[in-house]
């Protein structure tokens, strides 16, 4: 088997995998269910190109082609439908198929002409001198096919573009997730498939090709509608550019090294052929690092993102922590700093009373009993259980249990995006509630990772705030007596 079927069919089990386990996630969500859809029309687009590959003669490769072509019609149809489910996500499947009838109708005309003799003049096998791909003679169909692919792929991405503003938090970011996959997968495939194939009037370029375009759109896809705790986009292009300018460094910097010493050697008339080798990899192993921060630093002036700078506010809520002081001002000054550098509306702390967790901060109006949260609740189970921030929209894309749906309601009663536990010795003394953010952003997981340490150093900050009152009271009561 040749290297190319051997990733052909990797490419079809990974496809396959995800659309298994992105049903399997919840499978009462009607995005899973669409993406499952998907993956479905992928893997029978993936079996109709297998077709092509070992076909003996002209007319089971023509019969492979025109099915991966009407097949291939309802890859944008389906994240059609996807955008849709994210839209509308209370709505069912079948509604959803109902809002898309249009353009469902329009693609099974166009697989119905995939069909017809005007698609597929003839086949030419190849030879023992030639590529190993079927060659097509296509007719004046497969132009009107071509005009009509484009046509849905542009609309769908000016569609992508307009709902885009109007949608908020993870509605958002899952519409970016599924615009980078569809968009980098309609690079590959159109460049390299539909428009190479009409210039050079080669298929050679289209399997390849076309198998990449659907691994890129699979994977970034489920990416975006399955993962519990995500990363923004800007986050994921960020860590690209890093990484990719750090491999380009230590790549230059070894073969640098490697020629250089070579030559050396060389000059010097000595045969040492494992010293340049050597010195190589000891340059990259320790340049690795300090060069890996340093293009960090690159990439993030590159890229700028939205979301919290980690160690700044780890910085500034080390000196606060570290400047014992009341309760009362402790809580003030670390709620001020995280509602500045998440943009949070609101920012509640609750601290733990005999049967349930209460407002602590700030305080409620005297008319008022605060926000309060039970021992015995859903969100206070999970929050012991896991040791990790909850967020309400990663909480729907999970498997839906009771104790998920207890707290997703929970967190719906409080107006809250995120809640983190506040941890002391292992014991959960409090929990923190976040609001939404005031642009509309998401608490990805690089925040909420540092969220829940923040809120750990919170939880000893606030012991030795009530330790520190605690004397205060003391030394006021000796001095009254």
């Amino acid at each position: 088997m040749s290297p190319f079927k051997i990733y052909f069919v990797v490419v079809f089990l990974v496809n396959i995998a995800l659309g298994i386990s992105v049903f399997a996630t919840n499978h009462r969500r009607t995005a899973n269910q669409l993406y499952s859809f998907l993956s479905v029309i992928a893997a029978f687009w993936l079996s109709s190109n297998w077709t092509i590959l070992t076909a003996s003669d002209a007319n089971t490769a023509q019969m492979g082609i025109k099915y991966a072509t009407a097949i291939a019609i309802f890859i944008p149809a389906s994240c059609h439908l996807l955008r849709l489910a994210i839209l509308y996500p209370l709505e069912r499947w079948s509604r959803i198929i109902y809002r898309a009838r249009y353009l469902l109708v329009a693609c099974m005309a166009v697989s119905i002409l995939c069909f017809s003799e005007y698609f597929i003049l003839e086949v030419r096998l190849p030879n023992s001198n030639s590529s190993q791909v079927p060659e097509p003679v296509y007719g004046w169909a497969y132009l009107v096919f071509t005009a009509l692919f484009i046509g849905m792929v542009l609309s769908l991405l000016i569609s992508f573009r307009r709902d885009r503003v109007n949608l908020l938090g993870f509605q958002r970011i899952e519409l970016d997730f599924i615009t980078m996959g569809y968009s980098l997968a309609l690079l590959t495939g159109t460049a390299c498939g539909l428009i190479v194939n009409i210039v050079t009037g080669s298929s050679q370029t289209v399997p390849m090709a076309n198998t990449t375009s659907i691994l890129a759109l699979t994977l970034i896809v489920s990416y975006g509608i399955a993962t519990k705790r995500i990363l923004g986009i800007a986050t994921i292009f960020r860590n690209i550019i890093a990484y990719t300018l750090l491999t380009c460094y230590l790549l230059v910097l070894y073969f640098f090294i490697l020629h250089g010493s070579s030559w050396l050697l060389n000059k010097m008339h000595l045969s040492w052929m494992a010293v340049p080798h050597v010195l190589s990899t000891l340059a990259v192993a320790f340049s690795m690092s300090p060069a890996h921060g340093k293009l960090q630093k690159v990439s993030a002036l590159l890229v700028a993102t939205k979301s919290m700078n980690v160690a700044d506010a780890m910085k500034k809520a080390g000196n606060i922590f570290q400047a014992v002081s009341t309760k009362r001002a402790l809580q003030d000054q670390f709620t001020r700093l995280l509602a500045r550098v998440l943009g949070s509306e609101s920012i509640t702390v609750l601290l733990s009373s005999d049967t349930s967790f209460v407002q602590s901060f700030p305080l409620p109006p005297p008319s008022e009993t605060g926000l309060q949260v039970q021992l015995s609740d859903a969100v206070t189970r999970l929050l012991e259980k896991n040791k990790e921030p909850l967020c309400k929209d990663s909480l729907i894309r999970t498997r839906n249990t009771s104790d998920v749906a207890e707290a997703i309601r929970i967190l719906e009663q409080l107006s809250t995006n995120v809640a983190v536990g506040v941890f002391f010795k292992a014991k959960l003394i409090g929990v923190v509630l976040f609001g939404p953010k005031k642009n509309g952003a998401i608490y990805d997981k690089t925040e909420q990772d540092a969220l829940q340490i923040l809120c750990n150093q919170f939880a000893v900050a606030l012991e030795n705030a009530r330790l520190y009152t605690e004397m205060q009271d003391n030394k006021i009561r000796n001095d009254i007596m």
